[in-house]
């Protein structure tokens, strides 16, 4: 398989498998301080910002996300990456987090940040996470959607920040990731839909057909709770 390059992002969705043996605690004590400075110090320079963010919708199951920049994706395939530990005197037993933890890891390329001359540095409080599996041979339909509609409306938002596109290169832990990601940020209080993620009124032809067809559709709203690194960087 070739090597993937370019700039991107880890994106990490987890939940807590054994809840009775893991507490909520003890899997952010160990994120926190322990697991994201382990990736950021495995090559210095390489990752230099992640930022942890949790599903607001109850009834997600995979309700933790850690998205680290990247520089160069080929990071991924080096050995001071494969060697990043996930072993810990927090677990009990064995030490593995893979015994507690059920991670989805993907690599994906950031192939648009989209925002205007006015946007703030940084992150935003609230990120609508959404990857998208199109219909065979719906890829070119899917970015045009995206570039010819749907980005602009949903900037037009109260409240948005920026929106960044993917491209998903591998997948390294888990299967049947959507190949297309969307984040966009906004300011906190300002979307519709309380915890869920709803469409943006009004509601186009060319976005109900989309959605229908689409293979797959993976769509969250997450609050950022931590930031590590170089904070401000391109997500």
């Amino acid at each position: 398989m070739a090597t993937v390059s370019g700039p991107g992002i880890l994106f990490v969705n987890s939940k807590i498998k054994k809840p009775d043996q893991l507490s909520e605690e003890t899997f952010t004590k160990w994120y926190n301080d322990v697991h994201v400075p382990d990736v950021l110090n495995a090559r210095p320079g390489e990752m230099r910002a992640a930022w942890r963010y949790e599903c607001i919708d109850p009834e997600r199951e995979a309700k933790y996300l850690a998205i680290y920049t990247m520089e160069d994706l080929a990071f991924g395939a080096s050995e001071e990456f494969k060697n990043i530990p996930l072993h810990h005197s927090l677990f009990p037993g064995s030490g593995s987090s893979h015994d507690f933890i059920e991670f989805d890891s993907r690599f994906y390329k950031r192939t648009k940040v989209f925002e205007t001359k006015s946007t703030k540095p940084g992150r935003a409080a609230i990120a609508i996470v959404a990857a998208m599996q199109p219909p065979e041979g719906g890829d070119e339909d899917l970015d045009n959607w995206y570039k010819q509609e749907h980005l602009q409306q949903v900037s037009e938002q109260p409240g948005w920040r920026r929106s960044t596109r993917y491209e998903l290169a591998r997948q390294a832990i888990g299967t049947g990731a959507p190949k297309y990601l969307a984040i966009h940020e906004f300011e906190e209080g300002t979307l519709p839909g309380g915890e869920k993620v709803v469409a943006f009124e009004p509601v186009s032809e060319w976005s109900e057909r989309v959605m229908k067809e689409a293979k797959a559709i993976d769509a969250g709203k997450f609050k950022l709770v931590a930031s590590f690194g170089e904070k401000d960087s391109v997500m």
